[in-house]
């Protein structure tokens, strides 16, 4: 079993949180200041404790009621995850369970999965390229992974799901490419297309938080290392360089006079709604990026990949582990 002195208590990462002396970077805690400034503090994992105020993020209209609800069920902990302020409460709900290795189970992801088609169909109405049929396909062959991958939990014999859930990791693949593809078709059309796309990348980034916890399911760590660090790059190519300016462009209307009052108006406003996009592209890069960061501190500390999932997926009252640095 896992050591509890491993699991970093909210209480002590709680006062630098709110001093600014940590913040939370992807699914990391890192020090802002001090000798060991940019240094990792602690690893985030969500728990089983966690999917219920996911569920219900899903649930809530508007940021504010699922905001209140991530912060009644994560503490003062949340606090430090500042870019969920921006955001709407779907991105909020996804967003947030990008945080750290996906435990989810296959109601939870069946959710997440609905809630990313629902926002592709509702925002691609009238593209006629974005083929429904092939991105519904991908969506089945996705859940089919997830329901496959949640069943190997329950084998009796541990060993006999290895070669599951490595089969699990490598056909997600396929999924996570074509995924990769719908996106970046997508923007080469102009980040008009930006809002689609966007959910392709969600689509994206959901297989490979399975393909990851896959690997680790299977204490396959240099595999699940290699995931990870080769998805991040393919998310950081695809949305890397964008920036806010290029985002602000985009919802600059034309025909309006730059030395006019109501071009002032209009950039203004372009500028607030930038924020939420740009906002959400840094974090899914940043979660992306962390995700593979906890490997080395479970080595060291001699905890199997497995053995740190399945304490995360039993954990009924912290909806967030942390995992001190070794």
């Amino acid at each position: 079993m896992i050591d509890a002195v491993l699991l970093v208590a909210k209480e002590i990462a709680k006062e630098g949180l709110q001093n600014g002396t940590l913040k939370i970077v992807g699914s990391v805690v890192r020090f802002t200041s001090g000798e060991h400034k940019g240094e990792i503090h602690s690893h985030l994992q969500p728990t089983a404790a966690f999917e219920p105020a996911q569920q219900m993020a899903f649930k809530l209209d508007g940021l504010e009621q699922g905001q209140q609800l991530l912060q009644s069920m994560l503490g003062d902990l949340s606090g430090g995850i500042s870019a969920l302020k921006v955001m709407s409460g779907l991105n909020l709900a996804l967003s947030a369970a990008d945080i750290g290795v996906s435990i989810a189970g296959f109601a939870l992801m069946n959710a997440k999965l609905n809630a990313v088609q629902s926002a592709i169909s509702e925002v691609s109405k009238g593209i006629d390229f974005v083929q429904q049929d092939l991105i519904e396909r991908d969506f089945v062959k996705l859940r089919a992974l997830i329901e496959r991958y949640e069943n190997s939990w329950h084998l009796s014999d541990e060993q006999r799901a290895v070669p599951l859930l490595i089969d699990i990791a490598a056909n997600a693949n396929e999924t996570q490419m074509l995924m990769e593809a719908h996106a970046q078709r997508l923007l080469t059309e102009g980040l008009e297309r930006l809002p689609v796309a966007d959910r392709m990348l969600d689509g994206m980034a959901l297989t490979l938080g399975l393909r990851v916890s896959a690997a680790m399911a299977a204490n396959e760590s240099n595999l699940a290392r290699n995931i990870a660090d080769d998805g991040a790059r393919r998310i950081e190519a695809i949305t890397g360089g964008i920036g806010h300016m290029d985002l602000v462009r985009r919802s600059l209307p034309s025909g309006i006079d730059p030395s006019s009052q109501e071009w002032m108006d209009a950039l203004a406003k372009a500028r607030e709604d930038a924020e939420p996009a740009l906002a959400k592209l840094r974090m899914r890069e940043a979660n992306a990026m962390t995700r593979s960061a906890p490997f080395p501190t479970l080595e060291a500390h001699g905890i199997q990949p497995r053995e740190w999932l399945a304490a995360a997926r039993s954990e009924k009252r912290e909806p967030v582990m942390l995992l001190a640095e070794a």
